[in-house]
């Protein structure tokens, strides 16, 4: 997955629960592997407040003078592989809504970081991703995963999107922003795609994502279950 991802040319992930279906090297040796920059806020390093390798807890990119700050939060629903002790510390999902309230006011008071948008990656259900935006009117948007099919739902005091995609890349969601600096005003419009064969594959990734198709098919073939 991370090669073709690197391929792809994805920009920024959050981490997700069967991530750490890996064992700690695996996974340490997967996050180098990747060219893109994974960001989760509330995954550290086991007992410690660092966070977990090479991870980021937040990220400011500025397009066309607008501050856009991405930050991520992860599910606790594993914590390693069941043959191996716990390697990774999640803050809690009960707990998120107050966590990204506090990292936020860390951030904008500790930090005195500034920003125009601020967008959140989950890989959450739902009833958490809900809590979060209504918990926190500074979340401009929320994308996230875990549920393996899409949603669109607005919530919150001001109607924030939370939005996710079918899995396996069925579906992606497209969103375009508009933002007036000087009346700080964020419209969002977004639409969710199939991914279908009328678009065509981009050549370098579908070489990338066959050869590990068929190396998978070919273990089960070697196992003599395919």
């Amino acid at each position: 997955m991370i090669a073709t991802l690197n391929v792809l040319g994805l920009d920024y992930a959050t981490l997700g629960n069967h991530e750490f279906d890996l064992n700690e090297t695996s996974l340490r040796r997967r996050l180098n592997e990747s060219r893109f920059e994974w960001i989760a806020s509330n995954v550290h390093e086991l007992n410690s407040t660092k966070p977990f390798h090479n991870v980021l807890p937040y990220k400011i990119i500025t397009i066309l003078n607008v501050k856009i700050l991405i930050i991520g939060l992860t599910i606790d629903e594993n914590m390693g592989p069941p043959s191996s002790k716990p390697y990774v510390a999640i803050t809690s999902q009960q707990t998120l809504p107050d966590f990204t309230a506090h990292f936020i006011k860390h951030l904008r008071h500790n930090l005195n970081l500034k920003w125009d948008i601020l967008i959140c990656l989950t890989h959450l259900n739902m009833h958490s991703d809900i809590e979060i935006v209504e918990h926190n009117r500074d979340i401009d948007v929320l994308m996230g995963g875990h549920e393996h099919e899409n949603y669109y739902l607005k919530r919150g005091s001001k109607y924030t999107p939370i939005c996710k995609a079918d899995d396996n890349a069925f579906s992606v969601f497209i969103h375009r922003f508009a933002y007036q600096p000087e009346t700080k005003t964020l419209l969002i419009f977004s639409k969710l795609t199939p991914v279908s064969p009328r678009f065509l594959d981009e050549p370098e990734t579908a070489k990338i994502a066959n050869y590990f198709y068929e190396a998978g098919l070919q273990a089960y073939r070697d196992d003599g279950n395919y």
